[in-house]
């Protein structure tokens, strides 16, 4: 009996080590949908190119990305984390109460949100906030020239709107984030048009409840509502012609959601899900939408928008936008004859002919809190050099 017993065991350990083999060879085999870790899988190596000494780190790395089932088992590694010790997969995802997401990376890509949330300043910031005040400057007395008004619209984070739900591991945060201080310097220094829509959003989310999604890092249908109504009362004080969006609150729906970039991030995509306001179709503005080509060499998936409505009445947008862009134009373009919106990471190398197409009223440059301090974020008009970002590894 007991000979038997140990046979099984000993063909089962031989089928667990065997599996990651046979699903190398046939990847079809993992019953698991690929995994969205924004990165790209490390590649085979070129066993010809490496020297020796290179060859057993490279080949572990490919293995460790392509070996069987490891979309199934990081899956399965994520979900027993989150569900049973409310920890994360991913040190890009901060666990916070009640099931709550928030992006926690750092450097180029992340943003810093959570050394933005502790006030956190880069060296020498006092140098960098004078460099970006005067690039904004010139921005805006360019497009000024060209009868333009340009607009700097700042989307906080989900930190910012929902501190509440952080875990209780973030303690000690101050009353200003460095964004805070980075625009009350704008302000003092400044007579630059800038929306912050951070006062508006944490005042609402008091008595309309969450604002951003639970496993996404972005604002929910209700939080975009608000923010374009937002923007649109302000826009309208410099342009009359921009209508307000109304009504205050919208009537929303509630619907089941499966996806969100924080759930991706922790192999999670489609296996966790949140019921979130969405608006009603009756409150969307009818809009004829192109997509427009991408720049070569530009990121394929950062689709351009051309949005028309027949109101020749109203003015000209032109936004150059982030992803929290994606929520926002089916309610700020209700206000605009055409607008463009324009990712400004791919924007073209020349972007004088976007400006002559489109003729914009109104330039919005909308920016996430989290990358105020990272100028490579940021538009430069045609004529001045960007600011150089300082080194973000050091904070005071």
């Amino acid at each position: 009996m007991q000979r038997g017993t140990n046979i099984v065991y000993a063909v089962l350990f031989v089928l667990a080590c065997a599996l990651p083999l046979a699903g190398l060879v046939a990847p079809g085999l993992d019953p698991a949908p690929a995994l969205n870790e924004k990165r790209e899988p490390a590649p085979a190596p070129d066993l010809a190119a490496l020297a020796p000494a290179d060859v057993p780190a490279a080949t572990d790395a490919w293995f460790d990305d392509h070996f069987g089932f490891r979309n199934l088992l990081v899956r399965l590694n994520g979900l027993f984390r989150y569900r049973v010790f409310n920890a994360s997969s991913s040190g890009q995802v901060l666990p916070g109460r009640d099931g709550w997401l928030f992006y926690d990376s750092t450097g180029y890509r992340g943003g810093e949100p959570r050394a933005n949330h502790m006030g956190e300043l880069p060296a020498r910031h006092e140098e960098l906030f004078r460099r970006l005040k005067e690039q904004f400057e010139y921005n805006d007395a360019w497009f000024a020239a060209r009868g333009m008004t340009y607009v700097i619209v700042i989307a906080p984070d989900k930190w910012s709107v929902h501190p509440e739900l952080l875990p209780g591991t973030v303690t000690g945060a101050p009353a200003r984030t460095s964004g805070d201080l980075f625009l009350d310097y704008l302000r003092a220094e400044t007579d630059l048009k800038i929306v912050d829509l951070k006062p508006v959003l944490r005042e609402r989310s008091r008595d309309l409840g969450p604002l951003y999604y639970r496993l996404d890092s972005h604002w929910n249908e209700l939080g975009a509502w608000l923010a374009s109504a937002e923007i649109r009362r302000q826009l309208h004080g410099w342009d009359p012609r921009v209508p307000l969006l109304e009504p205050a609150v919208p009537t929303v729906v509630r619907r089941e959601k499966r996806t969100g970039d924080l759930a991706a991030l922790m192999g999670l995509e489609g296996w966790l899900r949140e019921d979130v306001p969405v608006v009603g179709d009756d409150l969307r503005p009818r809009l004829t939408v192109t997509e427009l080509p991408v720049p070569a060499n530009r990121n394929q998936h950062r689709t351009p928008l051309d949005i028309r409505q027949d109101r020749p009445e109203l003015p000209r947008l032109l936004v150059l936008r982030d992803s929290f862009g994606d929520a926002l134009w089916p309610f700020v373009s209700g206000g605009f004859s055409r607008s463009r919106w324009v990712w400004t990471s791919n924007l073209p190398a020349d972007p004088q002919p976007v400006f002559d197409e489109v003729a914009p009223d109104i330039v919005i440059e909308e920016r996430v809190e989290k990358y105020l301090m990272f100028p490579v974020r940021y538009f430069t008009a045609p004529g001045r050099a960007a600011v150089v970002a300082p080194d973000h590894r050091k904070r005071r």
